[in-house]
């Protein structure tokens, strides 16, 4: 029994977490085979809390004598406050001739995207109702920034805010256009709307709501691909497009408008690009599981979900599995390539789970358990268990890599579970979990760098924004490191959702895949010790999934290895 398939049933058996050895290596050889192919009330405290300010311009005559604020309602993050508006009440301004009183709320939030509700206390509090001044005001904290939400009850339009709500699959701005992943749902049937909350902004920048607002449109430029934005029932502010006939051909463009009573109309013209037909897919390839296959009593399985964890049903059964490990998506083929520990091979199904034929065969294999598409070469790289990695086209045929032959010598890395390779630079980074270590390397398979990993480097993945990779080890822990290696911070706020004493990516147990989803941006791990797939941030706050916890139709998922992610 080779050390791969040792370590995987070791896992399985016995919750053993092992650590990786062989660290100490001076030297990296060429990843293939030679034959181959703020500061102040908003800094970040020692905790991890970040505070943010909600600014309110309070008019002179007509203003509620309080502000209730619910941050993140009905989630296991929630935070309420209240807010007196009165002259001389704690957090406020008196106010001047040419100034409005400004009164201010602090509360102490994890980074990440929350929305909050404000509204009017009820006059019997313990209803725990409000009339809304605005509900679900997206906004974002970042780590180490002066966040501050500003809202005026009155004042003179100067532009018009279009946020998106969270969770939608909606990623960009309002200034370069909003990219949307998926005109209908991960079930490629039902079509997807989106709701936007819009706002008039004064010259400061702050959101005009409450009974001083101005009333605001939504007008499609093509209410036949997506509709006129639609106020949402007791929400001024908030607009559902609804999706109604997919055409990819252009972006439809938002006409926004704000009308004031008694003065000149302000206009935003917002862009909305459909980036993919169906929203993100996410398929898990489990180790354990399934009919038994030639040399082993497991051959494991492929499941599909959406992002909150709802299992899907896709015609295809993923034959030919035989100890899934690793999994790859090709976009132009539409495509997923399944690494084989124990077949010693890679297999290729088409999105639906029925098996495509790779006429190379994918020859030289020794126990694959790592792969990834490299699209900048159009290639697949393996990552062989007892092996140097190697470069494969799509239809399965071993390509020749040039090495320098100073680097040929050497070992190769140990237990390859994952690659990345980079679209924008051409290198290729290894989780080398033998040697604990991240090795990367330019795209002929030169040695460039490496740095350490504590208790063994298993699965990586790449946040589209900033460039940052996500490791994780077998210690429980998932790290953050630059394209250098330098460790990145993970703040986490104490006792919040995710964070148990601190401690962020919490529920994470032996992490041997990763892979961020292009819509939410979310990073979605598979804990090999407890057959379970958890969500969280990019700060490694757990998020709370609204699905059926990626159980897949049979039962749960089965030392699950592999993640794609498929927009």
């Amino acid at each position: 029994m080779n050390g791969g398939r040792a370590r995987a049933l070791l896992f399985a058996a016995a919750g053993i977490v092992p650590v990786g050895c062989g660290a100490g290596i001076r030297s990296l050889p060429p990843f293939f085979s030679a034959h181959s192919a703020a500061a102040g009330a908003n800094a970040v405290a020692a905790s991890g809390r970040t505070s943010v300010t909600f600014s309110v311009k309070v008019p002179r005559a007509g203003a509620p004598a309080a502000l209730a604020f619910v941050v993140d309602r009905g989630t296991p993050a929630q935070q309420n406050g209240t807010l007196e508006l009165s002259t001389g009440a704690t957090g406020c301004t008196n106010p001047t001739r040419a100034l409005a009183a400004t009164c201010a709320l602090v509360l102490d939030l994890s980074p990440g995207a929350h929305v909050v509700d404000v509204g009017v206390p009820d006059a019997t509090p313990a209803a725990g109702t409000t009339a809304s001044v605005i509900a679900g005001l997206p906004f974002t904290v970042v780590s180490g920034n002066g966040n501050a939400v500003r809202l005026a009850l009155q004042g003179t339009p100067a532009a018009v805010a279009v946020i998106p709500m969270p969770q939608q699959d909606v990623q960009g701005t309002q200034s370069s256009g909003f990219d949307v992943y998926g005109f209908f749902k991960a079930d490629g049937m039902t079509r997807y709307n989106r709701t936007f909350v819009a706002a008039a902004t004064d010259a400061d920048g702050a959101y005009i709501v409450g009974a001083g607002a101005p009333p605001i449109t939504f007008v499609s430029s093509d209410p036949e691909v997506w509709s006129n934005g639609i106020p949402a029932a007791a929400n001024p502010h908030a607009f559902v497009v609804n999706a109604r006939e997919y055409d990819l051909s252009e972006a439809v463009r938002f006409t926004v408008t704000a009308t004031p009573d008694d003065g000149t109309p302000v206009v935003a013209n917002v862009r909305l690009r459909i980036a993919a037909l169906n929203a993100p897919r996410i398929y898990v390839a489990s180790h354990l599981g399934g009919r038994p296959c030639a040399g082993s009593s497991a051959s494991g399985s492929i499941s599909v979900y959406d992002e909150q964890g709802n299992p899907l049903e896709v015609p295809g059964s993923f034959a030919g599995l035989c100890g899934a490990t690793g999994i790859a998506y090709v976009p132009k083929l539409h495509r997923l390539y399944a690494a084989q520990e124990y077949g010693d091979a890679i297999v290729a199904y088409d999105l639906d789970g029925h098996r495509v034929e790779t006429p190379g065969g994918f020859p030289g294999l020794s126990s694959p358990v790592g792969i990834a598409y490299d699209a900048a070469h159009d290639r697949l790289i393996a990552g062989n268990v007892d092996a140097p990695l190697a470069a494969y086209d799509l239809d399965g045929n071993e390509l020749a890599a040039p090495v320098k032959p100073n680097e040929a010598a050497g070992a190769a890395p140990s237990l390859p579970y994952g690659i990345l390779a980079e679209p924008r630079t051409g290198r290729v980074y290894v989780a080398d979990t033998g040697s604990n270590r991240v090795a990367v390397f330019d795209a002929n398979g030169n040695a460039l760098t490496s740095w350490p990993v504590p208790s063994g480097a298993n699965a990586l993945a790449q946040d589209a924004a900033s460039g940052n990779l996500y490791v994780t080890d077998d210690d429980h822990n998932v790290h953050v490191f630059d394209r250098r290696g330098n460790v990145i911070p993970q703040p986490c706020r104490m006792a919040s959702y995710g964070c148990i004493g601190e401690r962020p990516w919490s529920e994470a147990k032996s992490p041997m895949g990763i892979a961020q989803s292009p819509g939410n941006g979310w990073f979605y791990v598979a804990n090999y010790a407890n057959n379970t797939i958890t969500a969280y941030d990019k700060n490694g706050v757990r998020v709370a999934t609204s699905g059926s916890g990626f159980r897949a139709p049979s039962g749960t998922t089965n030392g699950p290895i592999g993640i794609a992610i498929v927009p």
